[in-house]
């Protein structure tokens, strides 16, 4: 057993595992799109479907109809990942703005004559204007 809910996304997909129950919103078409049961379930963009991974490990029967209270939980779950996700997308994850580094009154290069940076020519400019 999984001590936390495991939840994906990818491109336009997102998923939720929890133990043996999965929630997967917008599916991907795959290779098996023109075969039941998935031929039949439509617009896939706006679908979610849930799955008993230990009686359905193929993931063949959507379960969302004939368990609502399980849909609803699993639906709680993911939209806790995705706001998660984007808290850390929109806040955690930028950087901040830093500060340039102070002018230099000198300046100083160095030149790699491509022997393996065995030789390095160091050079400093006198003033600023030959920088």
């Amino acid at each position: 057993a999984r001590p936390k809910p495991l939840g994906f996304w990818t491109g336009e997909q997102q998923a939720v595992i929890d133990n043996n129950w999965k929630l997967v919103h917008r599916p991907g078409q795959g290779q098996c799109a023109f075969q039941p049961p998935y031929s039949s379930w439509g617009n896939l963009s706006r679908v979610h479907l849930l799955f008993d991974l230990d009686a359905d490990p193929h993931e063949l029967h959507d379960l969302s109809a004939e368990r609502p209270e399980q849909m609803q939980r699993m639906r709680g779950l993911l939209d806790g990942f995705l706001a998660s996700v984007r808290n850390s997308q929109e806040n955690e994850t930028r950087c901040g703005r830093y500060a340039p580094p102070p002018f230099s009154s000198g300046c100083e290069w160095h030149v790699d004559t491509g022997l393996d940076g065995g030789d390095i020519e160091t050079v400093k400019a006198s003033s600023k204007e030959e920088c």
